[in-house]
Formats: C-alpha cells, structure tokens, sequence
C-alpha cells in the first residue's frame, strides 16, 4: 500500500516524496523513547548492557532500559525488511522485521525506542507456546487484539479450548474459568491471536543519502521478545 505523506518543504522535496510513493505505508507510531536504568552499572569505561539488569529492580524487572516518558508521534515510512536484500545479506535484519524511515529534519527514532504501530486491531501471530501456570491465570507475550483459539495435546488426540466455556481473556491475559476444562499446570498448550506487537529499535538508526542528499534516518524494528527474549512484557496491561 502507498499512501501520499503530507507536503513536505525540505531541500529536495521531489525526491523525498517520490521515495514515499514508491515503497510501504506511511504511518504515526507511538514512540517511547528509552534510557538506561540506573541499575545496569556497566564496567568503567563500558556502556550498560541491555537485558543484563538487575532481576529485582522496580523501575526495569531487570531489563536494564526504562521507558519513563509518555509516547511521542514520530511520523515514518514502514516497509518490510525482507524488500531490502543488503540487510538480509549483512544478518541486519530477518523476514517480518521492518525499517522504519524518518523524513529529514526529524524527529527520528533512537536506539532502543520501543513503537507501537498505528494498526490496532493487531497483526495475526504464528502462534505462541504457553506453559500453563499453578493459577487461574496465564500472561501472552503481547496484548491480544483477537482470539484465534487455543489448543493442547490429550491422551495423543487435539484438545480445543471453547472461548467463553473454558476460557476467556483481557490484554494480555488467559483466564481459565472454573467451570470448563483447562491444560493441567505444567502442560504446554498452543494460542493463536492478533498481537498488538512491541517493537524495538535494534540498531542505531542510519542517515539515508542518496545523490548527495539527506533523505532522513532509518532504523530496524523488531519485536520485543526477538530483541529481549528473556523480558517480559514492557507495555502493561
């Protein structure tokens, strides 16, 4: 899809808004720009490291990054990564990540900026594995926008789970009910649903020039959970 972005009066508005017309969306994504917590106490002379925080710090859950401010509009082109082969190539980037491109003059993206894109009723997900709890309750990685459904192994045969008979669910979480069958804790089970994903800029983003000129910045999404495998969510609720 190609959607016009508005006027834009820069040095050289022709070739700006034709690379516009001619790759992705451009869309508003909700930005929170993220720091460093004061608990990833690098070595001297070293940067904190990402993921490596303290386990018990209130301000990150041992992420190492915080997220303290409101989100910001950054207005951006969004394509898939798996159209720019040189990426591929370089191991910068894998099918179903994205760049994000920023029009000169800014505001751009940061490293480390969490996104949330302007499509809210969610992206289908392949799938997610969930080890059942001891509770009555089970937490997805990301907020869910839809149910695709629920499923687990019995006795070597498919078990489905009915929503509203043995299961419901709020943002992020899977509410087994009293009443109707659930996986037993420990058990492994399937969900399928449109996440509403978090994406994090992986890479420092770069200056586009082509012929000479400032074409802007462009950075690399991914989800949240390919970045940080190890963190839980960032978003609540």
């Amino acid at each position: 899809m190609s959607v016009l972005p508005p006027p834009y009066t820069g040095p050289v508005p022709w070739l700006y808004s034709q690379m516009w017309q001619a790759q992705g969306a451009l869309g508003t994504l909700k930005v929170y720009r993220g720091t460093y917590c004061p608990c990833a106490t690098p070595s001297p002379g070293t940067q904190p490291d990402p993921g490596q925080g303290d386990p018990t710090c209130p301000l990150c859950q041992g992420l190492g990054l915080m997220y303290p401010d409101n989100a910001i509009d950054i207005q951006c082109l969004l394509t898939d990564a798996a159209n720019d082969k040189s990426l591929l190539q370089a191991g910068l980037a894998e099918p179903g990540q994205m760049q994000a491109a920023t029009p000169p003059g800014g505001p751009h993206l940061g490293l480390w900026d969490l996104c949330l894109l302007p499509w809210p009723p969610g992206i289908p997900d392949q799938g997610q594995l969930i080890v059942r709890g001891s509770g009555s309750t089970d937490e997805t990685w990301y907020r869910i926008e839809a149910m695709g459904g629920i499923w687990s192994e019995l006795n070597g045969t498919l078990q489905t789970y009915q929503q509203g008979i043995d299961y419901s669910w709020s943002g992020r979480t899977i509410t087994w009910l009293a009443s109707g069958t659930a996986p037993s804790a420990g058990q492994t089970y399937s969900v399928r649903y449109a996440a509403r994903y978090e994406w994090i800029v992986a890479y420092a983003p770069q200056v586009v020039v082509l012929w000479g000129q400032d074409l802007g910045m462009r950075g690399i999404l991914k989800k949240r959970h390919e970045v940080f495998p190890s963190a839980g969510p960032i978003m609540r609720g």
